[in-house]
């Protein structure tokens, strides 16, 4: 028998969002869900947080885990809801802790949620803010250090010392860092979370073609397998929306 260290980590949205595909993606291996409360709101988030807990009860599975900016464009491209600006080199000095963000932290403290994924997270402080406001709610919530721009990087060691955990986030990291780093980032982190003992994430695009295709890429499973042996502790998997 072999025993699977690094963990399956699905995003739930309106396309999983189903007792049945629920069903399917715990039998199939998910260890953990993921919302993402970038979209959707609190009263649909707690019904798929529902429908996780109780059909993962019933497979007895053992843990399951406002602002406007003006711009021209120079070429043509569509834009998603709730896009950001990102100016490479350049901290945009904005609190971690905003009202929205304290009132998730108590919206998952109330769903007794595992763990909390801050974004962006730059420096240790940003954690201590984060703890400070779980330990007013008297939680024992974990959290995980978002890494996504340049500061992140470079102040990895003292954020780890702070968080429970940490998460390369590829996606918005391609955007703050020149994109050819990425590979040796990821790697960074990684073996930087191992160091400290503290559990390490890999995000963004991973098996991406699979939304369209029922096969992934060689390239893609390469990148997965990669991270694996890296010695990753989750992979997160987000096309399921």
């Amino acid at each position: 028998m072999i025993l699977r260290k690094t963990k399956i980590v699905c995003s739930i949205g309106p396309s999983s969002n189903s007792d049945s595909i629920i069903r399917k993606l715990i039998l199939a291996g998910m260890n953990r869900a993921r919302f993402n409360f970038s979209h959707g709101t609190y009263k649909w988030h707690k019904n798929a947080m529902d429908k996780v807990k109780r059909i993962s009860a019933e497979l007895s599975v053992d843990g399951v885990e406002g602002r406007t900016v003006l711009c021209t464009a120079q070429n043509a491209c569509s834009f998603g809801s709730r896009k950001n600006v990102n100016l490479r080199g350049v901290h945009a000095g904005l609190p971690i802790m905003s009202e929205q963000g304290k009132n998730d932290i108590a919206f998952c403290v109330e769903q007794n949620m595992d763990f909390i994924a801050a974004s962006f997270v730059s420096f240790p402080d940003e954690i201590t803010q984060i703890r400070g406001s779980l330990d007013i709610l008297g939680s024992s919530v974990r959290s995980i250090a978002k890494i996504e721009n340049e500061e992140g990087v470079k102040n990895i060691y003292a954020i780890l010392k702070r968080a429970d955990g940490s998460m390369a986030a590829r996606g918005d990291l391609g955007v703050q860092i020149p994109p050819e780093t990425i590979p040796l980032v990821q790697k960074s982190i990684i073996g930087k979370c191992r160091q400290a003992g503290k559990p390490v994430i890999t995000a963004t695009q991973m098996l991406d073609s699979m939304i369209e295709h029922p096969r992934p890429t060689s390239a893609e499973l390469t990148d997965v397998a990669n991270a694996v042996f890296d010695g990753e502790d989750d992979v997160i998997y987000e096309g399921l929306v």
